[in-house]
């Protein structure tokens, strides 16, 4: 493994950082191949955001939430995110919404989704180089990762404690996946949490980063009961900063550090 070199681009779109990583035992072709793609992951967000933006007047969000309901019709991937959208709403008992003053705005959902496409569709298929070894995607702190099935390449996924972003509380290490994570130190008290409830942040692993990131915003609002039940039911993985210490679970098994 100490033979892999990485090497990195930074997109700026919808207001955020996306990272592409790549790790290869040729950093030369690497560095080439990412030349290659780094055009078509920039149309595709600029895409991305100039369909699902709520701050362009133009958008096909903004359309939709001004009335006009045939873009359903006419757009088969913006009725998809509407319909997983909602989906999520009633899995997560209303907890997830893509609704903020009663008009639609799927902010919430879209950078995970944004994520999660760009690696399928772009990414990933990276690994069928024979010089490739393993690939991430991050957007705003979430990322979808990946590494060719042979190798023994781990990504070291590190957790921040929110009481203080310099240290950590878990360090995961994971071949394929996501992981998403939803906090107020991040942020600031940008959703409204439970009455009484003492989680601080709560991290989700997933295969799909568009349900990671549900999950995640989910752990945080939820109250303590409900979420506890979802982790059994869904069977979820991660971990939850709570303000009397650590609660981890895995595949919907709780168990408290």
């Amino acid at each position: 493994m100490s033979s892999y070199q990485k090497n990195y681009h930074t997109f700026q779109a919808m207001n955020l950082p996306f990272t592409l990583t790549m790790v290869s035992n040729d950093l030369e072709k690497a560095i080439l191949l990412m030349e290659d793609i780094k055009p078509a992951i920039e149309a595709e967000l600029e895409r991305i955001e100039q369909t699902y933006s709520p701050f362009l007047e133009d958008s096909l969000v903004s359309q939709f939430a001004a009335g006009k309901d045939e873009i359903l019709l006419e757009n088969r991937e913006f009725y998809q995110v509407y319909a997983s959208c909602a989906a999520a709403e009633v899995k997560t008992k209303g907890y997830f919404t893509p609704y903020y003053n009663d008009s639609y705005n799927p902010t919430g959902y879209a950078k995970g989704w944004t994520v999660e496409k760009i690696f399928k569709e772009v990414i990933k298929p990276l690994l069928a180089h024979d010089f490739m070894i393993a690939v991430s995607f991050n957007g705003g702190g979430d990322m979808q990762f990946a590494s060719r099935e042979a190798s023994d390449f781990e990504w070291q996924i590190a957790v921040e404690n929110p009481d203080d972003r310099q240290k950590i509380v878990a360090t995961y290490h994971l071949a394929n996946g996501a992981m998403a994570t939803s906090g107020f130190s991040k942020r600031g008290q940008h959703s409204q949490q439970a009455l009484h409830s003492g989680v601080k942040q709560v991290t989700i692993i997933s295969d799909s980063l568009a349900v990671a990131d549900v999950w995640a915003t989910v752990g945080l609002v939820a109250s303590e009961s409900d979420f506890t039940e979802f982790i059994t039911k869904e069977g979820l993985s991660g971990l939850i900063c709570h303000q009397e210490g650590l609660i981890i679970f895995n595949k919907g098994e709780i168990h408290y550090a």
